[in-house]
């Protein structure tokens, strides 16, 4: 899912990925960097803005945007 109409790609913290798939979280890490390797994925850290408080969120989260489908 990506996080909004005109966005490019979606996020997730490396923890939830070891929640959601029960694969470890060294086996994530290493997975990515592949991808990013193969020139499949990009991928930064970021925070969240509170629209009201306008403060960044104190938790990073990775944002991913696949690069090429095949």
């Amino acid at each position: 899912r990506f996080t909004g109409k005109n966005e490019d790609f979606f996020f997730r913290s490396i923890k939830d990925l070891h929640a959601d798939t029960k694969i470890g979280i060294r086996q994530i890490v290493r997975d990515i960097k592949q991808l990013e390797e193969l020139n499949l994925i990009q991928t930064w850290q970021m925070h969240w803005i509170d629209k009201e408080t306008k403060k960044k969120s104190e938790k990073h989260i990775t944002a991913f945007r696949i690069t090429k489908l095949r």
